[in-house]
């Protein structure tokens, strides 16, 4: 690759808040040269320069938080993405024009994603056989840890009614007494089984479209939640992506979570296995809650509506086998990243996380989405204490979640709308704070729509908050939106001494967009475009439009 340089009059390096004039120069992998161009110290003959104008560069965006191999899988099925916001009629109508325009399934079954049980009803195995009759078909809810099959999908999975559940299953049963509904273990299972029907195991396909996807959207690395930890390769096909590590042919570097619940020397056997500059260990994923804050998450506010009316949904797993396991790894200096959206899950993973004396492992908060002053207080507290931890946020949830009278949330509107999303008071705590991640195939990696949400909270999308935002108090900045993209969300990872910046001396990776975005006025953040993506020195992704 050699020498090369690229000039622009905005170059957001992320060590500062403005956007600085000038040349970045790589060798190779590495950056070697930021600052004006006219000290560039090599002769113009050694150097290949591209002049990008006005074109703004940031270090290469970084998604903390994917499932990126299952959620593609999914897509390269027969697969039908249903809208959260549909009503019982509405999912019907559309899961019955999908079959009929779609009458030959690519692996044999149909795949129906993202559709809320909160507004259409949860169907089970037997809604499914009577609306659809012997139509194979799996309805996957949008939290993606539970879904239902229709009969004939259970036979097509092999399917046993009379075995024993796995351990770590949930379900919903039939009047019957046979299983409906299928969650966290059993659906995992199933769901993969559906996926690969077609007995293709060539993973190359779907590695390839993760890259692109990714790196079309400007990322040059991401964070891979793996569904079961120890996991098989036709989950999450870790022989191939080693061996295309070793061939050089990875564009995309990912940061790998497995399991809490599984025994210490899996955590150690994937850290000596994964440690490489495109592969590397990242931390391990637990649950405080379960799905979404219209669902199960564990908060102080009593669900006034949806199915956990009345309640107060409490944590997913066993409290007492989880602090052992935190401590564990916190005291190998492992960290932890909990799904916690409720501010109860959160504040029980704080107590758990301070078990440890160990400082150095960075904990995670996945999601956060209500937070108390109390909830707040505690996080200073820890950080104050001179532990890390990262919270993870995605406000791009609120074009889905911000509620309204007509759309209520089941923990409430008034404890939501005082508690949801609070990125502007997670900051000020001193925690590692990052934005932007999708939790993909939930959302989809689109850096305008991230960058939108995060800075203007709506007040630019027309409907409910257009013109006033939802709860604006919380916006950041621009610059604090592309931090929470790039250096924090590499520090969150481990890898901030050498990702996440322009900086002499780091990787090679920058995301070029297709203009001044900091002269754009917030409210066109809408034109935002990838111009370039650059991994390693390498011009993965041109935008040649």
């Amino acid at each position: 690759m050699g020498r090369k340089a690229y000039l622009s009059s905005s170059i957001f390096t992320a060590e500062g808040s403005e956007p600085i004039s000038g040349a970045v120069v790589m060798n190779n992998d590495i950056i070697e040269y930021v600052g004006p161009k006219e000290d560039i110290p090599f002769d113009n003959e050694t150097i290949e320069i591209e002049d990008l104008g006005d074109k703004t560069i940031i270090p290469g965006l970084i998604d903390i938080h994917t499932h990126s191999y299952p959620g593609i899988m999914m897509e390269q099925v027969t697969s039908c993405f249903l809208s959260p916001e549909y009503t019982h009629d509405e999912l019907v109508q559309e899961m019955t024009k999908f079959i009929e325009d779609n009458p030959e399934p690519i692996n044999g079954i149909y795949n129906f994603f993202d559709y809320n049980f909160d507004n259409s009803g949860r169907l089970n195995v037997s809604d499914l056989d009577a609306l659809f009759g012997d139509v194979p078909i799996m309805l996957v809810d949008h939290s993606l840890h539970g879904g239902t099959f229709s009969t004939a999908a259970l036979k097509m999975l092999g399917y046993d009614p009379e075995a024993p559940l796995p351990e770590g299953s949930e379900v919903v049963y039939e009047e019957d007494g046979s299983v409906g509904y299928f969650i966290e273990t059993i659906f995992f299972i199933l769901h993969v089984r559906a996926l690969t029907l077609g007995g293709d195991d060539d993973a190359d396909k779907a590695i390839d479209e993760v890259q692109r996807r990714f790196n079309a959207a400007g990322f040059t690395t991401i964070g891979e939640m793996r569904p079961l930890g120890s996991t098989p390769d036709y989950i999450w096909p870790q022989s191939r992506y080693l061996e295309r590590e070793a061939e050089g042919s990875l564009t995309l570097r990912i940061g790998l979570c497995t399991s809490l619940a599984i025994d210490k020397s899996f955590w150690e056997k994937d850290i000596a296995t994964f440690h490489g500059d495109y592969l590397f260990f990242n931390a391990l994923k637990g649950f405080m809650d379960g799905g979404y804050i219209n669902s199960t998450a564990w908060t102080t506010a009593e669900y006034i509506y949806g199915a956990n009316k009345g309640k107060h949904p409490g944590c997913v797993n066993d409290i007492d086998f989880y602090s052992r396991k935190i401590k564990e790894a916190n005291d190998m200096g492992i960290g932890v990243r909990v799904h916690a959206e409720g501010d109860l899950a959160i504040e029980k993973a704080i107590e758990m996380y301070r078990l440890s004396d160990n400082k150095t492992a960075i904990n995670h908060i996945e999601h956060a989405t209500c937070m108390t002053d109390r909830t707040l207080q505690m996080i200073k507290d820890y950080v104050d204490s001179g532990r890390r931890l990262a919270i993870n946020f995605q406000p791009i949830f609120l074009y889905q979640e911000a509620p309204t009278d007509e759309q209520p949330v089941g923990c409430g509107n008034e404890f939501y709308n005082a508690n949801a999303v609070r990125v502007k008071d997670a900051m000020e705590t001193g925690a590692i704070v990052t934005v932007g991640s999708t939790d993909f195939p939930v959302e989809q990696p689109d850096a305008a729509r991230h960058i939108r949400v995060a800075v203007n909270r709506l007040s630019d999308e027309e409907g409910p908050f257009f013109g006033k935002g939802y709860t604006i108090h919380q916006a950041i900045t621009l610059p604090e939106a592309l931090k929470g993209n790039t250096i924090n969300a590499a520090t969150a990872l481990g890898r901030e001494e050498d990702l996440g910046l322009i900086k002499t001396g780091y990787k090679a990776d920058i995301t070029v967009f297709g203009q001044d975005i900091f002269a754009l006025k917030p409210e066109d953040y809408k034109e935002i475009k990838v111009y370039k993506t650059i991994c390693n020195g390498k011009e993965v992704y041109v935008n040649e439009q």
